[in-house]
């Protein structure tokens, strides 16, 4: 299949000798079809093996199948990891899918989905079956023509369309016999017209579908992209000088330049990462000066392909990955386009030469894949070239008969089809054409794989991961070797340059590893070129590597296998694990967090620390690690000798670090050693000399108690030179005081009590409790929790060990004891219904209260609430102006401190008498009280490192006596009544032992005496309708000044569990001075009943008492 050079199509009769004198063509290798003049039968005899360029594709294809080949009878698809399950009979199909071990990528659950994939040939028919379903486009290129299928002359057209496949048509030759028109169509050559198949096999190795019928592609999940670079084609056969007739391309019109630039930017648009040529310079070129000559003759006709990669600055304006045929030479070099990067070596991270080996042949002796004798060789594209099945390929054809005419005018040349039968069906070819597609369907699988390499990385994979043919290492004939997929899906097999991996993505297809890595390469990696790890990703390396080090920006690299690197490892950041080891391979940290696993090795292997945290817990034999002034090392491995100028801190929390050979530490050097309960410490173990400098920082365990205890840090076989010339001990609390003891062999931290509790005390309180707290054993339970606070923690902890609660709860029964006093005191003399007779009576009564009280508190004290409830019963009786009464009752007060996480539930029960005495308007009230008081208080006291609950059950007594005087003014209807009250409270509370741990409180609260007085006035007023003659109802308030003196506040002597130091602590106080007020109805249900209801409150500024009840009460 001869055209003119791309881009110089023959527009004009006039450029036919010129345009045809170097041909480019399909690179399909078959037997030439030729004529000798004398005997067609010598000519079928002599027929040979020679370069496509000379004769039509599908001349020497085995007949095509008008049908397509039954279906597999094995399942479509395979399974997951098992390749074995993939190799139906549409795989075997064609033997190169086997050969490269695709079965192992679709094992994988690689198909190159996502992926897409061009072809730039004879045109492709895309409308084959085999690519039913597909994410297909099309590329058309040139401008429209205004008369279709003239291609040579006026109105020659370059347009092509990449789902057309071409027309060919072969005609005879100006003096050739037309009898030979018969003998060509009996020998099955080309004659008339026919459809340029070859685009449509290619396409289909690299992605036709795997669907039980026929063959499949390589990439049969990956989307597709056509373009056309040939137009139709006017072939003659002629009389070569060698007295053979053959067929020679006269006339085809190709896109032009601004043609094939529009197609790279369709299809780059379109996202296509790799493109096919199957298709090349038909000279053949046996030495490589021959091919830079032909370069230079007109290798500028071929700049427009390697023009896309023109740079803007550092990037590149392509990274579109070119696969070319080698070229069938017969053992030629490959062609000027496989070989461009030689000129141009810009283009060689994008390039890719193919050559095409066959199957071996066992009765020859041969064992493995062998170069296929009508492909050129890698030639001078070896390390850019690559090897791959392409001989007896079987793949998509289109076929059918085709109806037309040719009109060949002075002026024109046009082929007018007039009629045509397309089938879709298969056959076989060979060549480099066919080898290249098997490329670049693998191309689509990998970078499936690696979703995270650029397309330039993908290739590297590719090459890099190929079997060696032939000499060792990369050699003329096979490049790099035969494709390897098998080992390819696992990385990289060598690093030929600097390599950047930004891994951003995880690891396309199946995930087969263990753990959280996104990718795991298990290839054992080699090759000049440095490994860079960036983006946030976890890459793993599973293999045994030697290439030129390795650089950590971002994310995780792991090393696994054993890795003698040609240069350093070098971790800037991100984060390093290394569970395999590093030989001869310095480790250098500037930043990151680095960690060496127990099966960690340096061997023979420097490791330094400049910046970021190495945790080493491996082994280090045969190197040095040095920490510079920025850097951390920490761990519980062994190292080789080693200097610090840094920070060092044995240990992943408390453990020993190994220095098998000598430790010094320089003035900047800082050993951070942790410390944890029971003598438990980060220690540095040192089988040589210690020589100490620098910097010690002592770090605590948190929740943890040191005080009295001993660490041991440091111990040195070959003995301690030196002294730390600071320490810092400054994490822990200022009431432990660290010192250290230097030894022949090692060095010691002894811990005591430090600065005083009561130094961090600011109230009375605080300090009492603190006084107490700082003597206590240091085995008592409270010392060791107590010296791990620090001093702004001190004051709320101090609060809540104190106790408060119990003196507290004395003036809470001081302030309930007014229930029973009111109830007493407001029982009167003479109070009878309206027409009632006012004579001797006896009264009963029973009423029901409830109240709430705050004793706010101070800055010593907290904040005191008290709920309380009960039931009153009383009787009385009315003699002579007198009346006298009992009383009795029970109730329960609920005491509450919140801030001290402290409470106490009371018991009580009630026993009074009172009597009253009116002398007209002047009344005189009083009477006496006990109640018994049953307290249960309960207290949590917890902060770092402690916690305890506390109970305890004891009893109380409260006593009163109480007087009132008034006199009222008015009458039965409305009155007023200034009067004077005086009571007498005590409270005494018994013996208080709390039971719980090392915060249990043992003591006494002193008894209170409490006199109040209060001062007001109370009013009485009728409420009845205007038919009423007496009121039966009453309206009943009063306000007054209150007075409290004698024990307003109340202290506690108590002291600590296992301890007899004692400590004074007050409870919150009464208020002093308070406005009392009081608001009721009174209401006779009948002459003898009467129910009252009402309110009483005090307030005062430190203390308020709200109450209400509610009484019934019987005359008879």
């Amino acid at each position: 299949m001869n055209h003119p050079l791309y881009g110089r199509s023959s527009r004009s009769l006039s450029h036919r000798p010129l345009a045809l004198a170097v041909a480019s063509s399909l690179l399909l290798a078959t037997a030439l079809p030729a004529m000798a003049r004398e005997s067609f039968d010598a000519w079928q005899q002599q027929r040979q093996l020679q370069a496509a360029w000379a004769q039509p594709a599908s001349s020497t294809a085995p007949a095509a199948t008008a049908t397509a080949p039954a279906a597999s009878s094995t399942a479509v698809l395979g399974n997951p990891g098992d390749p074995g399950s993939w190799r139906s009979d549409e795989f075997n199909a064609d033997w190169g899918l086997g050969a490269m071990g695709a079965d192992y990528a679709y094992a994988r659950g690689l198909t190159g989905k996502g992926v897409r994939l061009a072809l730039f040939d004879s045109g492709s028919a895309l409308a084959h079956p085999e690519f039913a379903g597909r994410n297909t486009t099309s590329i058309t290129i040139g401008a429209d023509c205004a008369t279709p299928g003239v291609v040579a002359g006026t109105g020659a057209c370059g347009q092509t369309r990449g789902e057309q496949p071409g027309y060919n048509y072969y005609g005879l030759g100006a003096g050739v016999p037309a009898a030979l028109a018969a003998r060509l169509i009996a020998a099955g050559q080309p004659y008339g017209f026919s459809y340029a198949d070859h685009g449509t096999h290619v396409l289909g190795t690299i992605g036709a579908n795997r669907n039980g019928t026929g063959m499949h592609g390589v990439a049969f999940g990956a989307d597709l992209t056509a373009a056309r670079v040939f137009g139709d084609t006017y072939y003659e056969w002629r009389l070569d000088p060698d007295n053979y007739y053959r067929p020679r391309a006269v006339y085809r019109t190709d896109p032009d330049d601004a043609a094939t630039l529009d197609m790279y930017a369709q299809i780059q648009a379109q996202g296509v990462r790799a493109i096919n040529h199957s298709w090349g310079i038909s000279t053949r070129n046996m030495t490589a000066a021959a091919l830079d000559q032909q370069y230079a003759n007109i290798g500028a006709d071929y700049g427009v392909y390697g023009s896309i990669y023109a740079s803007n600055g550092d990037t590149p304006g392509s990274t579109l990955i070119q696969v070319w045929s080698a070229g069938n030479g017969s053992g030629a070099v490959a062609g000027i386009t496989a070989a461009m990067p030689r000129w141009k070596p810009e283009l060689e991270p994008y390039w890719l030469a193919v050559a095409n080996v066959r199957r071996p042949n066992a009765a020859a002796g041969e064992t493995d894949y062998v170069i296929d004798g009508s492909s050129s060789i890698c030639g001078v594209a070896a390390n850019w070239c690559i090897s791959a099945p392409g001989t007896d390929i079987l793949s998509t054809i289109v076929s059918g008969d085709i109806q037309g005419r040719v009109e060949n005018t002075s002026a024109y040349v046009r082929l007018i089809i007039d009629s045509e039968d397309t089938q879709y069906v298969y056959g076989t070819k060979t060549g480099t054409s066919m080898a290249a597609p098997h490329i670049t369907g693998a191309l689509g699988l990998l970078m499936e794989r690696f979703p995270y390499l650029d397309n330039a990385q993908v290739r590297d994979v590719l090459l890099t991961t190929a079997r060696d043919l032939g000499a060792p290492g990369i050699d003329a004939i096979y490049g790099w070797g035969m494709v390897d997929l098998r080992k390819a899906i696992e990385g990289y097999g060598s690093l030929r340059v600097d390599t950047n991996v930004v891994m951003n993505q995880k690891a396309g297809g199946l995930k087969v590893w263990e753990g959280d890595a996104w990718d795991d390469w298990t290839n054992d990696i080699g090759g000049p070129g440095k490994l860079t790890k960036s983006g946030i990703g976890w890459l793993r390396l599973s293999g045994d590597n030697t290439f030129n080090g390795a650089v950590l920006q971002d994310g995780t690299l792991e090393l696994n296998g054993a890795n003698t690197l040609t240069s350093a490892v070098e971790v800037q950041g991100g984060q390093f694990l290394l569970n395999g080891s590093l030989v001869s391979t310095a480790l250098n940290a500037t930043g990151g967090v680095s960690t060496v696993s127990a099966s960690g090795l340096l061997k023979d292997s420097n490791l330094t620390v400049n910046g970021g945290v190495v945790s080493f817990n491996g082994t280090q034999t045969g190197g040095t690690t040095t920490v510079g002034a920025n850097g951390l090392l920490k761990g519980v491995g062994t190292l080789g000798s080693t200097h610090v100028d840094g920070i060092i801190a044995p240990g992943n929390s408390i453990g020993t670090l190994t220095i098998n050979g000598n430790y010094v530490q320089g003035a900047t050097g800082v050993y951070a050693a942790e410390l944890a309960p029971g003598g438990r410490s980060d220690q540095l173990h040192v089988t040589g000399t210690a020589t100490l400098g620098g910097t010690l920082v002592a770090l605590p365990e948190p929740g943890t108690y040191y005080l009295g205890e001993q660490f041991n840090f440091i111990r040195a076989d070959g003995g301690v030179s030196g002294q730390f010339a600071k320490t810092d001990f400054s994490a822990f609390s200022p009431f432990l005081q660290f010192s250290l003891a230097y030894g022949a062999n090692g060095t010691r931290i002894d811990v005591a009590r430090g600065a005083s509790l009561a130094s961090a005390a600011t109230t009375p309180n605080q300090r009492a409790v603190a006084g107490a707290a700082d003597v206590l054993a240091i085995n008592q339970g409270l010392p060791k929790p107590l010296t791990q606070l620090f001093p702004q923690q001190v004051g709320s902890v101090l609060d809540g060990l104190s106790g408060e609660l119990h003196p507290a709860t004395a003036l809470a029964l001081v302030e309930g004891s007014r229930h029973v006093r009111d109830a007493a005191l407001s029982r009167r003399a003479g109070a009878v219904a309206p027409g009632a007779d006012a004579g001797d009576a006896t009264g009963a009564w029973v009423q029901a209260l409830g109240g709430n009280s705050k004793l706010d508190g101070n800055s010593s004290t907290a904040r005191t609430d008290a709920n309380s409830n009960g039931l009153l019963v009383g009787i009385d009786r009315e003699f002579g102006g007198w009346q006298i009464g009992v009383l009795a009752g029970t109730g329960r007060t609920d005491v509450k401190q919140q801030e001290r996480r402290a409470k106490s539930k009371i018991d009580n029960t009630h026993f009074g008498a009172y009597a009253s005495h009116n002398w007209g308007g002047f009344g005189l009230r009083g009477g006496v009280a006990w109640s018994r008081n049953e307290v249960k208080s309960t207290r949590d006291v917890a902060f770092a490192g402690f916690s305890d609950s506390l109970s305890a059950r004891y009893n109380a007594h409260t006593r009163q006596a109480f007087i009132e005087a008034g006199y009222r003014f008015g009458g039965p209807e409305a009155g007023l009544e200034p009067y004077l009250q005086v009571a007498r409270v005590e409270v005494d509370l018994k013996q208080i032992n709390e039971r719980g741990g090392a915060a249990a409180l043992h003591g006494k609260v002193d008894d209170t005496g409490t006199t109040i007085a209060t001062a007001g006035v109370r009013f009485d007023k009728g409420l009845k309708a205007s038919f009423q003659q007496d009121s039966w109802l009453h309206l009943r308030g009063g306000v007054g000044y209150r007075r409290a003196s004698g024990d307003r506040s109340q202290v506690g002597n108590l002291a600590f569990a296992n301890s007899s130091t004692t400590f004074v602590v007050e409870g919150a106080p009464i208020a002093d001075n308070a406005v009392v007020a009081e608001l009721g109805l009174a209401a006779w249900l009948t002459p003898r009943q009467q129910l009252e209801l009402g309110y009483s409150g005090q307030y005062g500024s430190e203390s308020r008492d709200h109450s209400a009840n509610v009484r019934w009460s019987v005359r008879f």
